[in-house]
């Protein structure tokens, strides 16, 4: 029996909820520059973003992680 395209349909979405769900449960374990609205391109001032995501960051007892390049970027001035 051959399943119909809205039966498809419906069970990609299922699959794409599940999918959703699960990644949404996993705990976090570290903060980011980013989720606080830094860019990292050498010319934004992230300055806010960084405080931000280190305020986060002990409020929730977690480590901050950052890209390497944006390390670059913002403390070098140089481009990965």
């Amino acid at each position: 029996m051959e399943m119909s395209m809205i039966s498809r349909s419906i069970l990609f979405s299922a699959h794409v909820a599940l999918l959703l769900m699960a990644c949404a449960a996993e705990p976090q374990v570290f903060v980011t520059y980013e989720q606080h609205g830094a860019v990292g391109d050498g010319k934004t001032d992230d300055r806010v973003a960084i405080v931000a995501a280190h305020a986060d960051a002990n409020a929730k007892g977690l480590p901050v992680r950052a890209r390497k390049c944006l390390l670059c970027r913002v403390f070098l001035g140089a481009v990965c």
